[in-house]
C-alpha cells in the first residue's frame, strides 16, 4: 500500500507547468505563428473568467464550512467530501478544455481563452477542496491501480502518437502535447477519486488524529468543569459562634429551640453548661434543656 496523494498533486503541477510554457509560448511567439495580435484582450477576458469561477468556488467552499459548524461534521465524512468535490471538479475542468482543443472546431482565440480559463480553475479548485485534506488525512491504494492506470496511459500515448502521424506537424505536436498533460491530471485524480468511493482505504492522519481526540478531551473536561458548577453543592450547616462545620459524626450541632445552631465543642466550653445538659445560647441569652427539644445534624 503506498501514499497516493502524491499522483493528484504530480498531475496538478504537471498541468500547471504546461500552462505556463503554453502562455509563453503563446506571448512570445503568437503574433507571429498564429496571427494572435489581441493579447490583452484575451489576458483581460481570461482574468474575468477566473475571477467569477473564485467567487462561485469561495461561495461554495464558505456554505460547506457553514454546515459543517452547524452540524459539527466529522474530519473524516468532511475529508471524504471534499476529496470527492475536488476530484469532479478537477476532472471536469480538464475534460471540457481537452474535449474543445482535441475535437472542438472554434476560433483559436475561443480555444486559448477555454485552455487557460478552466486550467487555472482546476488549479483552484485543488487548493480549495484537495491541498489542505492532504495533512487531515492518509488515503492509500493498491499496487494493481497504479499498474492498470499506466498500462491506460501507455495505450493513450501510443494511439495519440499514430494519430499525430496523420496530422500536420506542427498541429500534431499540440495535440500530443495536450493529450499527455490532460491525459496524466484526468489519470491521476481518477485514482484518487476511485480510492475515495471505495470507502475504506481513507483514515485520519495520526496528528490529526492526536489533535481530534485532545479537543474531544478537552471539551469533556470542560463540560464536566461546567457540570460540577452549575450542580447545586449540598449546604453546609455552621456553628454560628464558632462558624465551625458541623459534621455528624465528628463536631455534631445542635439547633435550639430559638432556632440557633451551636456545635457541641461550643457547649462544652460554655459555663453554663457544667453538667453537659444545658445549652446555653450567646445570641438570645438564655439556657435551653438538652433532655428538651433539641435538633442533632
Amino acid at each position: 500500500m503506498g501514499e497516493i496523494y502524491h499522483f493528484t498533486r504530480l498531475g496538478h503541477y504537471y498541468q500547471l507547468l504546461f500552462t505556463l510554457l503554453i502562455a509563453i509560448c503563446l506571448l512570445t511567439f503568437a503574433s507571429i505563428d498564429y496571427n494572435f495580435e489581441n493579447h490583452w484582450q484575451s489576458i483581460n477576458e481570461v482574468v474575468f473568467a477566473v475571477g467569477l469561477s473564485i467567487l462561485i468556488i469561495g461561495i461554495f467552499k464558505f456554505r460547506t464550512i457553514c454546515i459543517d459548524r452547524k452540524y459539527k461534521t466529522p474530519v473524516l465524512k468532511k475529508c471524504k467530501r471534499d476529496l470527492t468535490i475536488g476530484c469532479f471538479g478537477i476532472l471536469l475542468f480538464a475534460i471540457i478544455p481537452y474535449i474543445v482543443i482535441c475535437f472542438g472546431k472554434f476560433p483559436f482565440a475561443a480555444t486559448v481563452f477555454v485552455y487557460f480559463a478552466f486550467n487555472i480553475t482546476s488549479a483552484i479548485v485543488y487548493y480549495t477542496f484537495i491541498w489542505r485534506i492532504e495533512n487531515l488525512c492518509h488515503l492509500e491504494h493498491g499496487t494493481p491501480q497504479i499498474a492498470i492506470v499506466g498500462v491506460i496511459y501507455l495505450i493513450i500515448a501510443f494511439i495519440t502518437l499514430l494519430l499525430v502521424s496523420m496530422f500536420h506537424s506542427q498541429i500534431g505536436a499540440i495535440v500530443l502535447v495536450v493529450v499527455l498533460s490532460y491525459s496524466s491530471v484526468v489519470m491521476s485524480t481518477l485514482i484518487t477519486l476511485s480510492t475515495v468511493l471505495m470507502g475504506d482505504r481513507i483514515e485520519l492522519a495520526k496528528s490529526c488524529e492526536a489533535n481530534c481526540n485532545e479537543k474531544i478531551n478537552n471539551q469533556k473536561k470542560s463540560k464536566t468543569r461546567e457540570n460540577a458548577e452549575t450542580t447545586p453543592q449540598p449546604t453546609v450547616l455552621k456553628c454560628e459562634i464558632c462558624m465551625i462545620p458541623c459534621i455528624e459524626n465528628e463536631i455534631p450541632g445542635i439547633v435550639t429551640s430559638c432556632g440557633h445552631r451551636i456545635c457541641k465543642r461550643c457547649i462544652e466550653q460554655s459555663p453554663f453548661d457544667q453538667n453537659q445538659e444545658n445549652a446555653f445560647c450567646p445570641f438570645c441569652h438564655e439556657v435551653y434543656d438538652l433532655n428538651g427539644e433539641e435538633n442533632l445534624v
